[in-house]
């Protein structure tokens, strides 16, 4: 025998869905605490210069997001539910539109705990980047290689030019 989706039942299942969104939102929430404190481990590690640290400290950053991420993935199953409804791009709006405070709370503060760790990456992610460049420039020197600026060339090849060098000939 067919069950038909009754309203009665159409709650149950929503509500069902909605704490299971509560519950990945709940793990986020830690997960994103955790990479929050490696992100902040990592800018130490970055200032006292420890190799050591700072490659163990990404491993254990590409796990978390790793969790994150495959959670992001069953978090958009459950908003793409028929019983939710919320349409791509519009998370925020649809998570409000169900009219769970605690929900609404949980999303906010992801979303909040989120951008904070984008925020400490993306800095740390920088002094990295320039420490690259300056040990690469350090390298260059040692090696003998030239330090000038490189520009395009008439052939549209990467030429090293030095300020004594002529633009044009006469």
């Amino acid at each position: 025998m067919r069950t038909q989706n009754t309203p009665k039942n159409s709650s149950t299942n929503k509500h069902t869905l909605v704490n299971e969104l509560k519950a990945l939102l709940r793990q986020d929430l830690a997960d994103l605490d955790l990479l929050n404190t490696r992100l902040t481990e990592e800018t130490e590690a970055l200032k006292q210069r420890d190799a050591e640290s700072i490659k163990s400290l990404a491993s254990a950053k590409s796990q978390l997001v790793n969790t994150i991420e495959i959670r992001a993935k069953a978090k958009a199953k459950i908003l793409g539910h028929p019983e939710i409804g919320v349409r791509p791009g519009q998370v925020s709006a649809g998570v409000a539109q169900l009219l769970d405070t605690e929900l609404t709370e949980l999303w906010q503060t992801s979303l909040e705990n989120l951008e904070n760790c984008q925020s400490i990456n993306k800095v740390n992610g920088l002094v990295i980047t320039r420490s690259l460049q300056r040990t690469q420039k350090i390298i260059n020197i040692v090696r003998g290689q030239s330090t000038a600026p490189k520009l395009y060339g008439n052939q549209g090849n990467e030429v090293a030019y030095s300020g004594s060098q002529g633009i044009a000939k006469a």
